[in-house]
């Protein structure tokens, strides 16, 4: 009772904490000096707008899902360990959207990937461990990755600090150069579930507990997403290279969307579908312009709250009726009303339906790229076809669970209670209230956008002026 009271206590400090650095932030940015030694040469923790929108992001999802673990009477063994492994993934995935340093980026990776192969493999079976291993190997090998290229920056410059590589950026050797940036491309593309190298998701995000596999949707993708854009367009200053980003998000989209059309267990699906929600946000990133981050932005909230929400509720649906495949959920909406909504809102907002938060983050990509290239018409044609496929295989689920009659009872079969229920119709609120009003979130993410356009402003802030 006491470990649950302080975790809680702990999980709620920073949401709290994270709302008061986010309205901060659309005005100012933050610098916090770490041992008295200023930038370049001490460490520092340095957030804008584009990281105070991660950590809340983070600091919610956290919440949410050990509010859902709780409630649900759900105490993964050992359980002092399981909440060490809970607040250390929170941690690490905090730290690396805060950090001024690329070494201390690549620690605080180091500690979230820790803790998630821990919490990948809590469950002990069979597919929980194939999961965890395979999410192990590939993680280790892009640490490795990670590390080379910061070798080879420091080995340049000197130096560790984000902003100080970025104003000396030009001084490096374009050879060397190009292999950092295919290290970071390979060592921070993994924990962004980015094609090729997302192998490892559908039989982690399929093997684990479903509020695990709802913690790496909602958490920790977004601090590998992060990472990635905050190396690529800020140290770079690679905004003329961000076709290779656009080209990989977009075989990430048609790979995740095509293999989760063909899936018949939901929860299979639906991380493909994660997949496929990554590859949008990355096109997002890759126009490189404001309404293209603004749209990252916006599809990384939606997929946080909407994703978690159905890995939730599909976890909740399997443990009562004891699967998960598509022809067991028939008739749902009749004996679990509460729980057949829920999927139905959160799987109409990824689908980009109005009146939910999704359809703005689909709205402000189809509107980026049609003002970005002529080339990009053709990415904007093939998001809208690739939506389609999306949106069968989700309405295929909701038909049936309202309109085909259930060939078999289960007596057991029940909503949540309303401890459990409170928890995901508040995920169903704030993805309502968004989608009906989108200034709420937009007040957050135009400024996000902004600093991650303004290199400059980036550098400045943290160098006050540099050396």
């Amino acid at each position: 009772r006491n470990l649950f009271e302080i975790v809680i206590l702990t999980l709620l400090f920073n949401f709290i904490a994270s709302i008061t650095i986010l309205n901060k932030t659309v005005t100012s940015p933050i610098l916090v000096i770490l041992g008295g030694w200023r930038p370049p040469w001490g460490i520092n923790l340095s957030v804008d707008a584009l990281g105070a929108f991660l950590v809340f992001i983070i600091s919610f999802v956290s919440l949410m899902v050990y509010l859902y673990i709780t409630y649900r009477g759900l105490t993964p063994q050992p359980y002092e360990k399981f909440n060490m492994l809970y607040l250390l993934v929170t941690m690490g995935a905090t730290g690396m959207v805060m950090t001024g340093d690329i070494f201390n980026m690549f620690v605080f990776l180091e500690i979230t990937s820790i803790a998630s192969y821990g919490l990948a493999g809590i469950k002990r079976d069979g597919r929980g461990s194939e999961g965890a291993f395979k999410y192990l190997v590939l993680g280790s090998v892009s640490s490795s990755f990670v590390l080379i290229g910061i070798m080879f920056i420091y080995g340049s410059v000197g130096s560790l600090n984000i902003a100080h590589i970025a104003q000396n950026i030009d001084k490096i050797n374009p050879y060397t150069l190009s292999v950092a940036f295919v290290m970071f491309l390979l060592g921070f593309g993994v924990e962004a579930e980015m094609f090729p190298l997302n192998s490892w998701v559908p039989d982690t995000y399929t093997g684990s507990a479903h509020f695990v596999t709802a913690l790496f949707s909602g958490m920790v993708s977004k601090a590998g997403i992060y990472a990635l854009i905050r190396i690529f367009y800020i140290m770079f200053g690679l905004s003329h290279f961000s076709w290779i980003l656009i080209t990989l998000a977009v075989l990430t989209l048609f790979m995740a969307e095509f293999s989760a059309f063909t899936q018949s267990d939901i929860k299979r699906l639906l991380a493909y579908s994660s997949l496929g929600q990554v590859g949008m946000i990355l096109i997002g990133f890759g126009i490189g312009s404001y309404l293209g981050y603004v749209s990252g932005l916006f599809q990384m909230f939606n997929h946080a709250i909407s994703k978690v929400l159905l890995f939730l509720i599909i976890g909740y649906i399997g443990a009562m009726i004891g699967n998960r495949k598509t022809k067991d959920i028939e008739g749902l909406g009749k004996i679990m009303p509460w729980s057949a909504f829920i999927f139905s809102i959160a799987a109409f907002s990824i689908m980009g339906l109005p009146p939910f938060a999704g359809f703005w983050g689909k709205f402000y990509l189809i509107f980026a790229l049609i003002q970005a290239k002529p080339v990009y018409m053709i990415v904007a044609i093939a998001v809208l076809l690739i939506t389609l496929v999306e949106a069968y295989y989700y309405l295929r689920i909701v038909n049936k669970m309202y309109f085909v009659s259930r060939k078999k009872e289960n007596v057991h079969a029940k909503d949540p209670g309303w401890k459990t229920l409170s928890v995901m119709l508040i995920l169903v609120i704030v993805i309502i209230l968004v989608g009906v009003y989108p200034k709420f979130i937009l007040t957050y993410i135009k400024p996000a956008a902004n600093a991650l356009l303004n290199r400059g402003d980036y550098i400045n802030f943290v160098l006050k002026g540099g050396l």
